[in-house]
Order: C-alpha cells, then structure tokens, then sequence
C-alpha cells in the first residue's frame, strides 16, 4: 500500500514521485508527453461540426494561479505517475465552473459511486482530516483504469523496475564516491615516505600521462614495476545495467527509445525518425488525447457530455506535420482536388493570409469524368456542355479518352 506516497520497490529501494523523478530517463518521459500535450491548443467545438464556440471557456485559462500550459503540464504529470489527476471544480452562479483548482493525488481517494452514477471521493485537509465530496465538486482524469473509478499508477504497476533502477543509480554513485578504481599500480622494492612515493607519482605523470606521451617506453629501475588495471567484468555489467533504464521507461510509456536521447538503438534517421515521431503521436498522445478530451467535455463544459451541445478538441497538427517538402506536396494535392484554399493552408502554417479572397489553384486541364456516365465536366473557366467519353475497349484492350 501507499503510505505518504511512498511504495517499496522490488529492491526493497523505496519508491517516491521525487524519487523516481531522480532517474533521469523517467523524468524525461514525464517531462516530454506531458509538455507534449501542455504546448497543444484545446479548442471547444460546437458538437459533432467545425464550427468554433466564440466565448471564452474556463479551458482556456483554468487556474487563477497557473498559466494554461502550467496547468495541463502539471494536471498529465499527475495522471502520468500517480495515474489519477485531481482538480476541485469551483463555480459561478449559475452553476458554470469558472475554474479548477488542483488537488495532489495522494490527498485524494476515490470511495465509491454513489446511486445517481457519481463518484465519491474522500479528500484529506491540511490538518489530517476528510471531507467527502462527489464529481460535482470534483474533476478526476484516470488513466487504465482496472475498476472503472480509479486509474492505475504507473509508479505502483512498475515499482519493481523502478526501485531497482534507483538501486543501481545507488550503487552506482557509492562506486563512484567511495571506489578506489585506479589505471595502475606502481610497485618497488624500496621502502618509500609520502614525500618519496608523491615525488614518483609526480614523475611518472610528467613523463608518461596525456596524449603526447602516447606510446611512450617507461624505462624502470630499482625493482619497480608498473600493473596496468581494468574494470572488473562485474563493475562493467553494472555501469551497462544503467541503460537497460532507459529501455524499460521507454516501454513502460510506450516512447521511442531515441526521444530519451538514446541514441545506441536508434537504427533509422531522416524519415525514419519522422515516421517514429508520428507513430509517438498515433499511438502513445492520441489515446491520452482522446480520454482528456471526453473527460474534460464531462467534467468542464456546460451540460457534460450527456446533454451539452459543445464539445474540447486537442489540436494535433502541429505535431503531425511532415517535413517542408512533404507539407508543400500535399497542399498542392489538396488545392487541385478544391479541398483547400490558400487561406487554409496559411493557417495551418501560422502564417498571415494573402491579400484578395481565398481561391483554388489547379492545372488548367483537370476535369470531372461521371464513372458511370462518362460525362466530362471541365473544372476551370464556365461549365461547358458535357462531353460523352467512349469508355468501350479498343483492341488493344484499352479504353478511350
């Protein structure tokens, strides 16, 4: 059980929110999806069309005391770790919630649903008490969710590997600070004093360090003798078992290995990192996405997801455009079919609109052929009267045009 946010892993290494923050390929996957999608515009739609709501909404600055981006920064990071985010609804008069002030998950508990279908939940004070409220006061974002009211954390599903990855930094760090890891040792048969034994030490770097002595011939006397040393295979395998960090919260939040700077599995560049950061977008935030924005639809805006007529929408095609060229073939595709305008394609570039009212700009042969008819309808200049096409074989098997 959690106790004050604190699980012990695997290793009997305790596990934290600050503690495993410490590993920095963690606290790279909680930094990277939760900005990801804090950077992100959330719109609110008329349901089920295109069409803007005009008024200003709390979604578009929820906390009095955060920025917007703070806010879905801060609400992810909750729900990334301890895999609940919490935020106590407060209300004008007419009931509309104006903002969302966020509570830390490990004050809350989620005790049940009451008969009308909403949740309870139990929030402790300052000063070690708890109040009750339901999910009228309260908004709650879960993520997998095993029981349908609470969302699993990933801190406690993966304590395991977490405690044994802050084991091995552990270790890893007492190697470094207390180790007596050296290049060599220098023996002779003498008898020396510290001033003898610093002069020597002092000699043989002036000499035989840095890389212009590289090569070098050490010339001995006296019975010395110089012990090249190694790191041992057992303390080689444990600065390796490091990495194998890396790969585990890569899985654990469904991330490339390359987004945690990773770069040793990394076997494809140019469109292949391109595809893989689309492929981040389909199947690691889109799901995400999707679960906030029903949940902040429910939660926030007027009438809930029942009976409201508007609806949050996350933006995503700043993070779904391809490279200059690919952008600029499939705007052209999309002016020649007369789906986009210029004005439109200004837009998703965040770039002012040309003068003069958005037009098409096509090939001036393109024309409209009936599949079932063979009528052809000229797409530039008037209509002209259709054309009859003979779509009848020829004898080489191919149609006319």
């Amino acid at each position: 059980m959690w106790r004050d946010g604190v699980m012990a892993g695997g290793s009997g290494v305790p596990v934290t929110e600050r503690s495993a923050m410490g590993l920095t390929a963690y606290l790279r996957a909680i930094s990277l999806i939760s900005s990801s999608l804090a950077m992100l515009p959330i719109r609110v739609y008329y349901r089920d069309s295109r069409r803007l709501v005009a008024q200003r909404t709390v979604i578009d600055s929820p906390s009095p005391t955060q920025t917007p981006f703070e806010f879905w920064q801060t609400w992810q990071m909750h729900q990334l770790s301890w895999g609940n985010a919490y935020g106590f609804k407060v209300r004008d008069g007419a009931g509309m919630v104006r903002s969302v002030r966020q509570i830390h998950p490990s004050r809350v508990q989620v005790v049940d649903a009451d008969s009308g279908g909403m949740k309870l939940f139990e929030v402790q004070d300052e000063d070690g008490g708890a109040r009750r409220f339901t999910s009228f006061d309260v908004a709650h974002l879960p993520f997998l969710s095993p029981d349908g009211l609470t969302g699993l954390s990933p801190l406690q599903a993966c304590r395991t590997v977490l405690g044994t990855s802050l084991a091995a930094e552990k270790v890893a760090e007492s190697f470094y600070r207390n180790g007596t890891k050296l290049s060599g040792i220098m023996k002779t048969q003498a008898t020396l004093n510290d001033t003898q034994s610093g002069a020597l030490k002092s000699r043989w770097r002036q000499l035989f360090s840095g890389p212009s002595h590289a090569g070098e011939v050490a010339i001995l006397d006296s019975g010395a003798e110089f012990e090249p040393l190694t790191l041992p295979p057992e303390d080689a395998q444990l600065l390796q078992s490091r990495s194998f960090t890396v790969s585990e919260v890569a899985r654990m939040f469904g991330i490339p290995s390359h987004f945690l700077n990773d770069q040793e599995k990394a076997t494809a560049w140019g469109s292949g990192i391109e595809s893989m950061g689309i492929g981040y977008v389909v199947y690691t935030l889109l799901p995400r996405v999707k679960a906030a924005e029903q949940r902040i639809t429910r939660e926030l805006l007027p009438g809930g997801w029942e009976s409201g007529s508007w609806e949050a929408r996350w933006d995503l095609k700043g993070l779904l455009r391809g490279d200059a060229a690919t952008r600029a073939s499939f705007y052209r595709s999309m002016t020649d079919l007369k789906v986009m305008t210029n004005h439109d394609i200004a837009d998703l570039e965040d770039m002012d609109p040309p003068p003069g009212a958005p037009v098409y700009a096509m090939p001036s042969n393109y024309a409209l052929v009936d599949a079932a008819t063979g009528d052809v309808t000229p797409l530039t200049g008037d209509p002209a009267t259709p054309q009859t096409v003979d779509t009848t074989p020829n004898d080489g098997g191919q149609a006319n045009a």
